[in-house]
């Protein structure tokens, strides 16, 4: 049974995360989630779902936790697409001959062993492509998306489906710009989806390209001459359900009988793309939110909050998220009614603004009484009513609250993020010791003070999570 009755904070909330604030902004807690994130990705940089490295990097996490935090950590297996990038390479070979800059996309298939040398078109919309297939103009030729950065959301549907549309209307490869608002030499990886739906296109060689040979390749087209590119990605063949990998739960278990079986719930995934060490994208959420557990443990040592606080490191998050999904699909029957609120860290942790959160205007205005204590300290106290939060949007489709830590660089655009998003620019450099003790801050603050409050969150009505497509297993 879930509790009941009026939210309200406990009595000791104030004095509590104070406590929990002073420990980790001017105590003993600070520049440790920045010092242990960077352990972790010297050591394990490469953390892509089915590879040694991901495996190994999950061993290490829950021997930690069990060991150091003693916690009753556990790891849930799931079975997921096997995808692995091989040796890749572009090039203009006329009318200039220049190397492209370029990853190959998840899910992408492997060109034949020689290559494939083609004429390339380059359309900014899927309109002009329509417009570009109706002229027969894309048959038998790569496809070049050089779309305008128009935010994440959208812009990233280019990456996601552009390659599969390009294959329905006969291109024999797909190169999208990278989807990245920083037009410097350096693609951003992802995935593509040749299996969304209403399409029904097989799989065609498909890569990100750096934004500023995109540009070069549409003035070539501009000028009247149609570049021809020479392509070889020897990466994997899709396969499905064929590698194993695992998220990681841990507890700190609440103390009040009548509701300690309710759950507080920090989450972040632990794997990331093969460029770069995933420090931002999201080493940094993984120990933010581990190091938020930590807190309350070591700043408020004679205190066991009510309710229990979960750590989820999910899995195979970059690839299609798997294990959040999966994670939903195995555990929502029995915790629907458990859980009071899931917070997510995945979207940087840079100088934290707040946290979104889904429901109703009861939830909202709940949790901003949840965040209060922050506002005088760290001014975090900010409540955005979206659904969001990748591995956990699912969970509102049956009337749990979730939300997202909110962060932003002093002095950026909300979009700095993505300068760095997916790229071989995502290490320890992007990383702020002091952004990650306040983001540390607001998220133990959250936990605590729900773990502790009256009753769970106040719900609203049921919402549908805007999910991605993925590749059915």
């Amino acid at each position: 049974m879930a509790s009941s009755g009026q939210f309200q904070l406990s009595k000791d909330a104030a004095s509590h995360s104070k406590r929990v604030i002073d420990y980790v902004i001017r105590g003993p807690g600070r520049g440790k989630a920045f010092e242990r994130m960077s352990d972790f990705v010297d050591c394990f940089s490469s953390r892509m779902a089915g590879t040694r490295e991901l495996e190994c990097a999950i061993d290490w996490a829950v021997a930690e936790l069990r060991t150091s935090d003693f916690l009753d950590a556990q790891t849930e297996e799931f079975r997921m697409p096997r995808w692995s990038r091989g040796l890749e390479e572009a090039s203009i070979v006329s009318p200039v001959r220049r190397k492209l800059s370029m990853l190959s996309l998840g899910y992408s298939a492997p060109t034949l062993p020689g290559g494939i040398e083609a004429d390339c078109i380059v359309v900014h919309s899927f309109n002009e492509l329509d417009s570009a297939a109706a002229q027969g103009l894309v048959r038998g030729r790569i496809v070049v998306f050089n779309q305008p950065w128009a935010g994440y959301d959208s812009t990233r549907q280019f990456r996601n489906h552009g390659p599969s549309l390009a294959s329905k209307f006969g291109a024999v490869a797909a190169l999208v710009r990278s989807v990245t608002p920083l037009a410097v030499d350096s693609p951003h990886a992802g995935v593509t989806l040749f299996d969304a739906a209403g399409a029904t296109a097989s799989p065609i060689p498909a890569a990100c390209l750096a934004p500023d040979d995109a540009e070069a390749l549409a003035r070539w087209q501009r000028r009247q001459q149609t570049p021809r590119i020479r392509l070889s990605i020897q990466c994997s063949p899709t396969e499905l359900d064929s590698i194993r990998s695992r998220n990681i739960v841990a507890d700190l278990p609440g103390c009040d009988p009548a509701v300690a079986h309710e759950l507080v719930v920090l989450c972040a995934h632990i794997d990331c793309w093969d460029v770069g060490q995933g420090a931002m994208d999201d080493a940094g959420g993984v120990f933010v939110a581990w190091e938020a557990l930590r807190t309350i443990r070591q700043a408020l040592q004679e205190h066991r909050t009510r309710r229990t606080i979960r750590l989820i490191l999910f899995s195979g998050e970059e690839l299609g998220l798997w294990g959040g999904r999966l994670y939903f699909e195995a555990h929502s029957s029995e915790l629907a009614g458990r859980l009071s609120y899931m917070l997510e860290t995945d979207g940087g942790t840079f100088d934290p603004r707040g946290v979104t959160c889904s429901g109703s205007a009861a939830t909202t205005a709940a949790l901003r009484t949840v965040l209060q204590p922050l506002e005088s300290s760290l001014g975090a106290c900010n409540v955005f009513e979206k659904l969001d939060g990748p591995d956990i949007t699912e969970w509102a489709s049956v009337g749990v609250p979730v939300g997202n830590l909110v962060t932003q660089r002093t002095g950026e655009s909300a979009d700095f993020y993505f300068q760095f998003h997916h790229s071989r620019g995502d290490t320890v450099s992007v990383q702020d010791p002091f952004e990650m003790d306040r983001c540390t801050a607001v998220m133990a603050v959250v936990a605590l003070n729900l773990a502790d409050a009256s009753t769970m969150l106040p719900r609203g009505p049921e919402q549908a999570a805007d999910k991605e497509p993925r590749l059915e297993a």
